[in-house]
């Protein structure tokens, strides 16, 4: 499929310098076959690797937010939720992580009560009535999952401000603990 994809762009996997990926959280062995892919690839290819947090793809996505300030929102299974609060840059990149990424019950979900925020969301009906009231109230956006397209801007700007991930801190991003 990826050979597929290169030609169909006119692409050689010469021409790739990076690779990127969503790394979580998410579906558990979906966001390890794409670290695992996007390892292969980049070790194969001797090129960058960047990962890219699910939910932050998520508040990146152009055209979703109606405010810089960020509460991504989505379903994580067992009656939890994952959720992060970032700001977004003027160019739509995360300027900083005011919350990073966790799971738990809805009803534990917050803002920082300073600033004006939208919600961008996916799979909202299933946890929106134990969310806490003022969350509810938010503007919001509710798509289904992130597209590569912010994965990809995400990984040009990080590489473009020099920033290089070793393939150590290029791992899927956990946030339960192992079932024993």
């Amino acid at each position: 499929m990826a050979e597929e994809m290169l030609k169909q762009c006119d692409l050689k996997k010469s021409d790739l310098n990076a690779v990127a990926f969503g790394s979580g959280p998410g579906s558990f062995n979906g966001i390890r076959v794409a670290a695992s892919f996007a390892h292969g690839v980049a070790m194969a290819q001797n090129i960058n690797i960047v990962p890219c947090s699910t939910l932050h793809a998520l508040a990146m996505t152009p055209n979703f937010t109606t405010s810089r300030n960020v509460l991504v929102i989505s379903d994580a299974r067992q009656s939890e939720v994952y959720w992060s609060c970032v700001r977004l840059s003027a160019e739509g990149q995360i300027d900083e992580i005011v919350v990073e990424n966790k799971v738990t019950k809805p009803s534990d979900v917050s803002v920082p009560k300073e600033a004006k925020w939208c919600v961008v969301s996916s799979k909202w009906t299933y946890y929106e009535e134990f969310l806490p009231s003022y969350i509810k109230i938010l503007p919001r956006i509710t798509c289904d999952y992130p597209s590569a397209l912010p994965i990809a801007k995400f990984a040009r700007h990080s590489l473009q401000r020099k920033k290089e991930f070793s393939p150590i801190e290029a791992m899927p991003v956990y946030l339960r603990s192992p079932i024993r």
